[in-house]
């Protein structure tokens, strides 16, 4: 089982004993405005649409319709989500970058997963989580459930030569110019 399967798994077997215990104990859905019976909202914060980031969405998406007392929240500092193992064709000419992206907006329009779910494209400045907040350029936002999948870097292993004379092809903006 992968790390990121079971902790999307063990969350959404939490999140379902939340809803399974307030139903036995009230035998109906929480009226929204009744404070005394509602269930609070549980805030799960993604950071980070990469491959990771993509696939906590897909899952997380499909347990907010079922537990609607979770809202899924996904920051990125870009509006589209690319495929980094394919970028080479990109920059060799073998296909146009639209072939190996997609807008993120088309994750919030799904509608067999729709749940509750937003998309914030904004860039993360810091996580304090002490007070469970990320701070991005965009504003604060506070989270229940954090997951980090900021990605990588090149990393030249101290080699400046290398690094000063090398093209990187990170980003489809990189493998474009290439």
């Amino acid at each position: 089982m992968k790390p990121e399967r079971g902790m999307i798994s063990s969350f959404m077997r939490a999140s379902s004993k939340v809803q399974i215990t307030h139903l036995s104990r009230k035998g109906k859905h929480p009226h929204p405005e009744d404070a005394d019976t509602r269930v609070s909202m549980k805030r799960v914060l993604i950071l980070g649409a990469g491959s990771a980031g993509i696939a906590a969405v897909l899952e997380l998406k499909k347990a907010s319709v079922r537990n609607p007392e979770m809202e899924v929240t996904l920051v990125d500092q870009q509006n589209y989500h690319f495929v980094i193992p394919m970028i080479y064709q990109v920059v060799a000419g073998s296909v146009e970058p639209s072939f190996i992206s997609f807008p993120l907006r088309i994750l919030v329009r799904q509608k067999a997963t729709a749940g509750r779910f937003k998309f914030i494209q904004s860039r993360v400045q810091s996580i304090d989580t002490e007070k469970r907040k990320v701070i991005t350029d965009k504003g604060e936002l506070e989270w229940d459930y954090l997951v980090i999948a900021l990605g990588s870097t090149a990393n030249f292993f101290s080699m400046d030569e290398v690094e000063k004379n090398s093209l990187r092809f990170r980003s489809l903006k990189d493998a474009i110019n290439i």
